[in-house]
This record gives C-alpha cells, structure tokens and sequence, in this order.
C-alpha cells in the first residue's frame, strides 16, 4: 500500500517494537477495572489523552478497555495542532496509519466524500492523533479503519463545523463511527492548580455546557490542548443522542510518574446514549 502515514514519535512516546508495546498494553489492562454501567454499544467516543504512554497511557487505557468488545466501522480521531501547519480543518489523505503493530487503513470514503479538506500536511509531523492510533489496533482490532480530522483553530465555531461533518458522513455511509477527542489538559502548573482549573472545564463537559468549556478555557487560561475536538464530540454526542452523557472514567498527572512541580494533566472520559 503506498501513502503510508509512517511513524513519527515511535521509541519516543511509545515503544518502537510491537513486543515492547503489547507488554506495556498488558500491563494497563491488568489494572483496568470497568467502570460503566451501561451497555457498551451504547457509547458514542470519548476523550483520550496523547502523552508519551509511559505517563499518560494507563489514562487512555482506561477508555479502550470500555470498548474493547464494541463493534464499530471507523474510529474517528479529532485532532488539534501541535505544529500549527495544514488546513483550519481537515482530513488526512493518507491511505493507511503505520506503527509497530501493522497498518490501520485509512477510511477513503470519508477521505473522499469532500465533507472535509483533504490534506496530508497537518499530521506530518503531529503527534496527537499517532499515539491514538496503536491503542485501536490493539484494544478494537476488529474495527477496520481510522479518520485523523485535524482542528488547526479550535472554537466553538469550528466544533460545529466538525460535528455537523461528522454526522453529515454517518448519514450518507450509514456507518457506526467512534469519536475520539484526542487532548491532555493543564499544562505546566502544579498538580494542585493544574486540577482546580481542570476541575471547572470538566464541571462545563460534564453538563454539557459547551461554549462554556471555550469561555473557561479562556477565562483562566486552562491549557487544554484539545479543547476543539473535545467540544466537537460532545456536539457531534448531542445529534446521537439526545440523552448524551459523560463519565469521567480517569485523572492523573505527570508528576505521578515523575515528581515534579510543574505538570501535565490527563483526562480520559466516555460520551454514551443514556
């Protein structure tokens, strides 16, 4: 298969072996406990942190282990920009994801329905949506392709954009698609302030209040560096379902891992059809 999406961040922020990494996918599942009551199909995304594995995946783990029987066409992977190259919004041509595990093929009729601009650039170098991709592969081996939508200016105009995309393609493919946010939270304070300001965003995700999660974000300058793709998830979980909700399934930090005064936060939370 040619366009291949190859590794950029394998042996950094994860293991560049598929050994290495399923022993590490191992260990998270070991600890995982299910935490949601309702029926696993009943879920439409979540979100998931994109952190080097060693600090952030047992957080991303926690939402795969959730859906790890579910049954779905495409995973759908909203991305910010790290790199701030490509398209305000776009989806990414290549063919197929590599990484340590295998290829996961890219999904070429959402690719080519012209819902989004096609574009190759903006992930060349982004970190966010790759990490995710080795977590599909081993978690939900049974869904057979990956859509990398990538959110250069997030707001709340944007997430609509992306939501109404979303479900303009489910509409005309008749697809079941898993939306995954992919984003860390506060960046760089101390545990302490870094979940009291982590704190009031949640509050806005849970009650899905979201153009209230942009004006916190904002407002007290809470580093959530996917807050786009958060908010175009829980719109895009509106349109599903009327009686969408949110569970906060992990949290943790950086500094758990390595002690330190200044850390990055981590969140990985389930959007589910009540």
């Amino acid at each position: 298969m040619s366009n291949i999406r190859v590794p950029m961040v394998s042996g950094r922020f994860y293991p560049n072996s598929r050994a290495a990494l399923e022993e590490m996918f191992s260990e998270f599942e070991q600890t995982h406990k299910k935490q949601l009551i309702t029926n696993g199909e009943n879920i439409i995304g979540g979100i998931v942190p994109h952190a080097g594995y060693i600090y952030s995946g047992k957080h991303a783990a926690t939402f795969f282990s959730e859906i790890k029987e579910n049954l779905y066409d495409t995973a759908v992977i909203l991305s910010p920009s790290h790199t701030g190259v490509g398209p305000v919004i776009s989806i990414d041509s290549h063919a197929g994801w590599q990484t340590p595990i295998g290829v996961l093929e890219a999904d070429s009729e959402f690719i080519e329905s012209n819902i989004f601009v096609k574009d190759s650039s903006a992930q060349e170098f982004e970190h966010a949506a790759e990490v995710i991709v080795p977590f599909i592969q081993h978690f939900c081996p049974k869904i057979p392709n990956v859509a990398v939508i990538t959110m250069r200016k997030q707001c709340f105009e944007t997430a609509k954009t992306v939501a109404n995309g979303l479900k303009q393609f489910t509409e005309i493919s008749n697809k079941n698609i898993l939306v995954i946010a992919s984003s860390d939270f506060n960046h760089f304070d101390s545990a302490e302030v870094g979940r009291r300001k982590d704190e009031n965003v949640i509050q806005k995700i849970l009650s899905f209040d979201i153009e209230g999660v942009e004006k916190e974000v904002k407002k007290h300058r809470v580093s959530v560096c996917g807050y786009g793709p958060i908010m175009a998830l829980m719109l895009y979980a509106q349109e599903v379902s009327e009686k969408a909700e949110c569970k906060i399934l992990s949290r943790g930090h950086s500094g758990e891992v390595a002690k330190s005064d200044s850390v990055v936060d981590y969140v990985s939370a389930a959007f589910f059809k009540a």
